[in-house]
């Protein structure tokens, strides 16, 4: 590979994958007086947010299960970084609902879901368009 920020990426996937994940679990596992969050509708900041962090998450995950630092490599790394983030967004969802003045929420799931997907996307047709 050509590109000196993709080859970084790649080297340091494991870490930046699983730095990615605890972010995420972090921002949205913390009570809503903690982090100020706004009752907000559905297409606005909040989705976006939800969508941007597993876009990352999804083209993160596909590198880390193809180029990983852990035994086997997967033979459809970015299908499996779409299912992990699917069920890791759903899982994360669920859980808000323990979490004081936080829910469970559809319209963030859904963005979660299309975030990984946009990710996907991004990673196979802009990003490494020769990745199989």
């Amino acid at each position: 590979m050509e590109n000196k920020l993709l080859n970084r990426i790649i080297k340091y996937s494991t870490h930046l994958y699983g730095g990615w994940v605890l972010f995420i679990a972090l921002l949205t596992l913390l009570p809503a007086s903690v982090v100020n969050i706004i009752d907000w509708n559905f297409m606005s900041i909040d989705k976006l947010a939800h969508l941007f962090m597993f876009t990352v998450m999804a083209i993160l995950g596909s590198i880390h299960f193809r180029y990983g630092r852990w035994p086997g490599r997967l033979t459809y790394p970015a299908l499996t970084s779409l299912i992990t983030a699917w069920l890791y967004g759903t899982l994360l969802e669920y859980t808000q609902a323990l979490v004081p003045s936080r829910t469970f929420d559809y319209a963030d799931l859904t963005a979660n879901f299309a975030g990984a997907v946009l990710g996907i996307f991004l990673l196979k047709w802009l990003i490494a368009p020769n990745w199989h």
